[in-house]
């Protein structure tokens, strides 16, 4: 075979018998002949260095080119690289957008899955032998936010890794959403906080449904994550005149993911077969500022005894031209049976920028340290009694929040004995001048800046 370009050389040395037919056989080259060889090589290395076109097709033979860089022109689908020695690479740098079709064997990419160009996109190949070749690099995929990621499996594989550990939980914007903190769980009012950062709304006349923790069966994997709780809802009793119930969190700041693409993601089962009314997102733009429309994220959904997941997209409508009050919100709501009994079981449930349907879990677990402090910008319960420091004939109580709550909350107090003379209630701390006694506890004290 002609030696026409380095691609084509031979990694057993006896077997390279010419360049470009200049014969390199034995007892056979004159002067000019070795020149006029070197010369040869010497082109075919600069070649190969140098930067080649080609265009696309299904097989997009790249091998067979002299050049190691190649610029493809074209928008033709391509299922092959063609056939060349093991070890041969290639960088190619697409003109437009085209299809590269992913094979297992013969044209495996980096991210399983067929891959769309973009113009720009450079992406690194390296033959395999025997038709078969392995994308190495992808350069084009390798933004510091991932915005650029088109596919669904890339971009999980991004977002997962991308800060790892500390930071990658902040992407999910449910606090608590596999129910770690219980310490705001009001058991006595209708409208209430059932635990930390999930709110029941609803009216009508009759009993609440009642609320706990459940623990997850240990090494179950119905629920990915290896989740410890769950949150149960049962409602023993129908209820009469409801026209609103729902199970919804309030998230912070009504411009969050304002103008997005997010995916809504909840594990729920039911103690029987029910239909669910639906999930859904409102902006809420503060006092004054009025509600934005109810983004239905699905509807009629068939709850059965066993955990199902249930995962949508829903574009959160622009903020543009919005005033947005400091006590606005986006709230996050699963629409709850009406007027009837039901028994509900809630996990693993997320809000995330982008389409993470395809993902196998977008949740984005938070350390527990984080989610309680997380919760605790919101409600704050002291732990225990906290006695007070004596001053002549009365007391004084100093408490220091563990983190700065997010408004200056609501003080709900107990005092063993005395009367509250004096008191300063800021973001960071509780204290107070208590007369009428030497001696004395706080026995309970919440602080409640929710929204």
């Amino acid at each position: 075979m002609t030696k026409a370009n380095i691609a084509q050389w031979d990694t057993t040395a006896a077997n390279n018998l010419d360049l470009n037919d200049i014969s390199l056989a034995e007892n056979v080259m004159k002067p000019p002949a070795v020149n006029n060889a070197f010369r040869e090589e010497m082109a075919q290395i600069a070649q190969w260095t140098s930067e080649g076109t080609i265009a696309s097709a299904a097989t997009c033979d790249i091998g067979a080119e002299a050049e190691e860089f190649l610029n493809v022109t074209g928008t033709t689908t391509i299922t092959s690289f063609g056939t060349v020695r093991a070890g041969t690479k290639r960088t190619l740098l697409f003109a437009s957008a085209l299809t590269i079709t992913h094979n297992a064997t013969s044209l495996i990419l980096a991210s399983g899955e067929n891959f769309v160009t973009a113009a720009g996109d450079i992406l690194t190949f390296i033959s395999e032998g025997g038709g078969n070749w392995r994308q190495i690099v992808d350069s084009s995929r390798l933004a510091k936010d991932g915005a650029n990621i088109d596919s669904v499996t890339e971009r999980g594989t991004f977002l997962s890794n991308v800060g790892a550990g500390i930071l990658s939980g902040f992407r999910n914007k449910i606090i608590n959403g596999d129910f770690v903190v219980d310490e705001n769980n009001d058991s006595t009012s209708l409208q209430r906080y059932v635990t930390d950062r999930w709110y029941h709304d609803w009216n009508g006349t009759g009993t609440a449904p009642t609320v706990s923790r459940q623990l997850h069966t240990s090494g179950q994997t119905d629920v990915p994550g290896n989740p410890f709780y769950f949150l149960r809802m049962s409602q023993g009793s129908a209820p009469s005149g409801q026209t609103t119930n729902k199970l919804i969190q309030r998230i912070e700041y009504p411009g969050t993911l304002a103008g997005k693409t997010a995916t809504f993601t909840i594990y729920l089962k039911s103690g029987s077969a029910l239909t669910l009314p639906g999930l859904h997102v409102i902006q809420n733009f503060g006092a004054g500022n009025g509600l934005g429309v109810n983004q239905v994220v699905a509807s009629s959904l068939s709850l059965t005894t066993s955990w199902q997941k249930f995962t949508y997209t829903v574009n959160i409508p622009s903020a543009t031209g919005k005033t947005l009050g400091s006590d606005g919100f986006l709230e996050y709501g699963i629409d709850l049976p009406l007027n009837t009994t039901w028994t509900i079981d809630f996990s693993r449930a997320s809000l995330v920028e982008g389409d993470a349907t395809g993902e196998d879990d977008p949740f984005a677990e938070r350390h527990i340290q984080q989610e309680l402090a997380l919760c605790q910008r919101y409600y704050f319960t002291l732990d225990g009694t906290k006695f007070g420091s004596n001053y002549n004939t009365a007391f004084t109580y100093a408490i220091d929040f563990p983190v700065t709550l997010r408004v200056t909350p609501t003080i709900t107090k107990v005092f063993s004995n005395g009367t509250v003379n004096q008191e300063r209630i800021t973001r960071t701390s509780y204290s107070a001048f208590v007369t009428g006694t030497t001696s004395g506890t706080i026995n309970s004290l919440s602080a409640d800046a929710e929204i």
